[in-house]
């Protein structure tokens, strides 16, 4: 509204809610209202790009990322100074401010010194968003202006995380403490003291329960050293420890779950599975060869073999079979589905009757049997 002359939805609520520059006396619906938090928000996150011979006021127009020049200025102004037009204190080689009674700081100086003054494009005064790069609004940024999420916090130095050898769902819980996400020390201060003190951790890193959250994790993350009594290291056991007092404390919480009273004897079996199955999974063990064949059966003798498979959830089997000689060479085949009414019948629980009869209808006298079932 404040930016926009000629726009549709600006030209609306201007004639809906304004008469002139003040608001009408019965413009109190929510559209308003929203109006107005978007006012405030769109007032800490945009700032004025200086256009040419601009009549912005150098005073009281925000048009540094820092806020007003008014703002640093504590006391009256000289007569005339406060008219004061950015156009006034420009010239074509940057800013002409020896006329002005105010004495700058250097970090303002440095401010107006970054920014863009037109001298060939004729462009008038606008509005932009400061954080981002084209000057467009950034819906992210008024989110966190909107809730007074500090915008000026330090950088994330947490990168360190991703280079740890654990697993990803750990790393991911391990940035979100380090992003304040979850107050996991300030919630497991007393269940994690109390498995601290009696855990099997290094005795040089005892006293660091008593450092900040993120010391406390990037130190015993870190930890070469093994376990005290243990031939495991104490980094990992570490981080299988923290995960799993998380989740014991979730249980607790929303499911009221008692506390796990062999939680220490669960950690470590999970510890020696996560070194053997994720740390080494490649590692190289001795390796012992076995051959497998088929053995033709003595002169004179026949070898039986026969094979069946049952499946639990539907109740089909079947079985099948055939018969060789000594050389080796294929004599009969049979194959059979059974049904459910068969498995049944104890007649079918004698199977061996079935092959002898099988090789006397095919006069084999000497066999042997080999017989092979999946379940």
């Amino acid at each position: 509204m404040e930016n926009s002359k000629n726009g549709g939805w600006a030209d609306v609520l201007r004639t809906k809610y304004m008469v002139g520059p003040s608001r009408k006396p019965k413009a109190h619906t929510r559209a308003w209202k929203a109006v107005q938090i978007g006012r405030d928000i769109c007032g800490k996150g945009s700032k004025w790009m200086v256009g040419c011979n601009s009549f912005l006021s150098f005073w009281n127009d925000k048009w540094l990322n820092i806020g007003t020049i008014r703002s640093f200025n504590e006391g009256p102004l000289n007569r005339g100074e406060g008219e004061v037009c950015i156009k006034d204190v420009t010239m074509n080689n940057g800013w002409d401010l020896a006329n002005l009674s105010f004495t700058f700081p250097n970090h303002i100086l440095k401010a107006m010194r970054a920014t863009p003054l037109r001298r060939f494009a004729m462009r008038e005064d606008h509005r932009n968003w400061i954080s981002s790069l084209n000057g467009d609004f950034d819906s992210r940024n008024a989110y966190l202006l909107a809730i007074d999420e500090n915008l000026e916090a330090p950088d994330f130095h947490g990168k360190w995380i991703w280079k740890l050898q654990t697993l990803p769902k750990i790393k991911l819980f391990l940035w979100k403490c380090l992003h304040m996400s979850l107050q996991v020390k300030d919630i497991l201060t007393q269940g994690a003291k109390i498995f601290w003190e009696h855990s099997s951790c290094p005795n040089n890193l005892k006293h660091s329960f008593s450092d900040d959250l993120v010391s406390w994790i990037k130190i015993n993350a870190f930890e070469s050293a093994k376990a005290t009594g243990k031939d495991y290291d104490w980094c990992n056991f570490f981080l299988l420890d923290l995960w799993n007092l998380w989740l014991q404390r979730n249980r607790k919480a929303f499911r009221q779950q008692p506390s796990n009273p062999n939680l220490v004897q669960a950690m470590e079996m999970q510890k020696c599975e996560f070194m053997y199955c994720v740390l080494d999974p490649n590692k190289r063990t001795d390796r012992l060869l076995k051959q497998v064949k088929w053995l033709k059966p003595a002169e004179g003798w026949h070898k039986l073999n026969t094979d069946g498979s049952f499946v639990c959830t539907s109740g089909l089997s079947g079985c099948g079979g055939l018969p060789r000689d000594c050389a080796g060479q294929w004599v009969v085949g049979f194959a059979k589905t059974i049904s459910r009414l068969a498995q049944k019948d104890k007649s079918f629980a004698k199977p061996r009757n079935r092959k002898a009869r099988l090789c006397i209808e095919i006069s084999i006298g000497h066999q042997h049997q080999s017989m092979v079932a999946f379940v």
